[in-house]
Formats: C-alpha cells, structure tokens, sequence
C-alpha cells in the first residue's frame, strides 16, 4: 500500500542516514498515473551505487543494470542481505552474472501462469509490447 511504501522509504532513509551519515541519498518516487519521473530508471541506474527498495521492478532493472539492491519484499531479495548494515553501505555486493541471471530468470519464469502461455495471451501481451 502507498502508507506502508512511505513509512518503509521515511524509516529507511532516517536508518541509512544514521549508519553512514556521509552518503548521498536520492528519493525517487514511484512512477504512477499521478506521479511522473523525468529520469527513465535505466539512466538513474547509471549514477547509482546501491538502490534501495521495498517491493519494486526496479530491484531487476538494478540487477540488469550490474547495480546492487537491498530489496526488503519480492524476488530483489534474492540479491539482497538480510539488514542494511554500515558495512553494506559503504561496500555493496553485487552477485554475480551468473547469479544475477539466475534470479532473473526466477523472476521471468514466474510472469505468467501455464493456462495464460497455453491460450495465447503470455503471447499477444508480448507481440503488443514489440509490435506497439
């Protein structure tokens, strides 16, 4: 829920700023139908050490992008540890390609459901994105 997303980003920030005070810290809202960003996520990612997010697709887009995550919901905690420490700040983990890839294919594998791929729809949805 948009509260819950709030407390976690507020409490996350206030804990962060406690552990490593001297890090820079970037708040980027979730994109929705109210709330538009000007940076697409792929380039933010390209001047970003470590995101940091309660249940987003932007954990993978980290992971494509070889950005580390600390995801506390969803499949980003594959590649997550368990609690933000000051030693993660400051040194984040990136897993490996393979590691990475494995993930993200855990995450693809679980897009759609058997009868959606057998009735054509995994497919249509697809075609539309690429024909669009």
């Amino acid at each position: 829920s948009r509260r819950r997303s709030r407390t976690f980003g507020t409490h996350t920030i206030t804990e962060i700023r406690r552990l490593v005070p001297d890090i820079d810290i970037e708040l980027r809202a979730k994109p929705n139908k109210r709330t538009r960003v000007a940076t697409p996520i792929e380039q933010a990612l390209l001047s970003t050490g470590l995101l940091v997010t309660h249940h987003s697709n932007a954990a993978l887009d980290a992971l494509v992008a070889g950005v580390p995550v600390y995801c506390r919901k969803g499949v980003g905690r594959l590649a997550s540890p368990d609690e933000l420490d000051e030693a993660y700040l400051r040194r984040p983990l990136l897993p490996t390609y393979n590691q990475r890839r494995a993930i993200l294919a855990d995450a693809a594998y679980a897009q759609w459901t058997p009868e959606e791929m057998r009735s054509g729809e995994a497919f249509e949805h697809i075609r539309g994105l690429i024909c669009a």
